[in-house]
C-alpha cells in the first residue's frame, strides 16, 4: 500500500516531465515561426500576397476595367451630347433671329462701311461740277432681316469680312442718288400707267410704280489724253461713283417687291404668267425638298443622339458593375498557422 502513493508521484513527475518536453518543443517551434513570419513581412510577402490573391480572374477584371475606361475616355459621349445641344440651340437662335434681329457684326460693318465712303463723298464735294452721287437725300435704311441673310450667304461662300466692306460701301453711297431718281421716275409711271387705263376702260385706280431698270444719270464723259493730274483725279473720281450708283440701281432693282394690286399681274403676257408660274412652281419644290431634308436631319440626330445615349447608359451600367464586384475572400489566418504547424486544416 505503501509503494502505490510513490509510484503514482513517480509517474506524475514522468508526466509532468514530458508536458514540459512538449511545451518547451512547441514554444521552440512557436519561436521559430514567429521568426519567419516576421522575416516574411520585412519582405512584404503579405503585400504580394494580397495582390495576388485573386490571381488569373484579379488580372483579367483589371484589364476589363482598364479597357473599359479607355472606351470611355475615347468615346466622350458627354461632351458629344453637348456639342450637338449646343449646335441645335444655336441654329434654333438663328432661324428666330433671321426674320427679326440682325447681328451686331453686320450692323458694325455697316457703319464701318458708311465711314469709309464718307471722305469719297467729301473729295466730291469740293469739286465745283456737279456730279450723280452728289444729289441730297436721306441713306437708304437696310431691313434688319437683310443684312442677317447678307451675312450668312457671306459665311457660306466664305467671303471675308473685307472683301465685302467694298460693296457694302458701294451700296450705301449710291442708295441717296437711287432714291431721287424712284421718285423722279414715280410721276412719269402714274401719267403712263392712268392713259393706259383711261384707253383699255379698266378700274380707274393707278397701278402701284414699278422701278424699271432704267439708267436716269448719264454716263461721264470720256476724257482727253491730255488731260492735266487734276482732270484725270476727277474722272477716277466720277467713273468711281458712277460704278456704286449702277451696283446701287442695280441692287434696287433685284429687292424690288410685287405690287399689291394683283390684277396688274393678270394684265401681263401669257409668256411672263408663265414663267411666273414655272418659278411659283421651283419655289415650292425647293421648299417640300427643304423642309424633307431638314425632317431627315432631324431623324438622323435624333437617332445618334439615342445611339450615344443607350452607349452611355450601357458604359455607366458596366462600370457600376465592376465597381461592385467582390474582393477574394481573404484566407483564414487560423488555417495559415495550421499549415506552419504541419497540422491538416479542420
Amino acid at each position: 500500500m505503501s509503494s502505490s502513493p510513490a509510484q503514482n508521484g513517480e509517474e506524475f513527475l514522468d508526466l509532468l516531465a514530458e508536458k514540459d518536453e512538449m511545451i518547451q518543443a512547441l514554444t521552440a517551434r512557436l519561436e521559430e515561426t514567429a521568426d519567419q513570419l516576421d522575416r516574411l513581412q520585412r519582405m512584404g510577402a503579405d503585400r504580394i500576397h494580397n495582390l495576388d490573391s485573386g490571381g488569373t480572374d484579379a488580372r483579367a477584371l483589371n484589364t476589363r476595367v482598364g479597357a473599359l475606361l479607355d472606351l470611355v475616355d475615347d468615346a466622350q459621349p458627354i461632351e458629344r451630347l453637348d456639342r450637338i445641344e449646343q449646335n441645335l440651340s444655336d441654329i434654333l437662335g438663328l432661324l428666330e433671329q433671321g426674320g427679326s434681329a440682325a447681328p451686331a457684326a453686320s450692323r458694325e460693318r455697316s457703319s464701318s462701311s458708311r465711314a469709309e465712303s464718307r471722305p469719297s463723298d467729301s473729295r466730291s464735294n469740293d469739286k465745283p461740277a456737279a456730279r450723280p452721287a452728289e444729289r441730297p437725300s436721306a441713306p437708304a435704311a437696310k431691313d434688319d432681316g437683310e443684312d442677317f441673310w447678307e451675312a450668312a450667304k457671306r459665311r457660306l461662300m466664305g467671303i471675308t469680312d473685307d472683301d465685302s466692306q467694298e460693296d457694302q460701301g458701294s451700296a450705301n453711297a449710291s442708295a441717296p442718288s437711287s432714291e431721287p431718281a424712284a421718285t423722279a421716275s414715280t410721276p412719269t409711271a402714274s401719267a403712263g400707267s392712268s392713259s393706259s387705263d383711261s384707253s383699255a376702260q379698266v378700274t380707274p385706280q393707278p397701278a402701284p410704280a414699278i422701278i424699271e431698270p432704267v439708267l436716269e444719270v448719264d454716263p461721264p464723259a470720256p476724257l482727253d489724253e491730255k488731260a492735266t493730274i487734276e482732270e484725270l483725279q476727277t474722272g477716277v473720281s466720277e467713273r468711281d461713283q458712277y460704278i456704286q450708283y449702277l451696283i446701287g440701281r442695280l441692287r434696287q432693282v433685284q429687292q424690288v417687291s410685287f405690287p399689291q394690286d394683283w390684277s396688274v399681274l393678270a394684265e401681263a403676257p401669257a409668256e411672263f404668267q408663265t414663267a411666273l408660274e414655272k418659278l411659283r412652281n421651283d419655289l415650292e419644290e425647293q421648299l417640300r425638298k427643304a423642309e424633307l431634308s431638314n425632317a431627315l436631319e432631324r431623324a438622323s440626330l435624333g437617332r445618334e443622339r439615342a445611339k450615344l445615349f443607350q452607349v452611355k447608359q450601357q458604359l455607366e451600367q458596366q462600370i457600376r458593375q465592376l465597381t461592385k464586384t467582390p474582393t477574394p475572400a481573404e484566407q483564414n489566418e487560423g488555417s495559415r498557422l495550421k499549415s506552419f504547424f504541419g497540422r491538416s486544416k479542420d
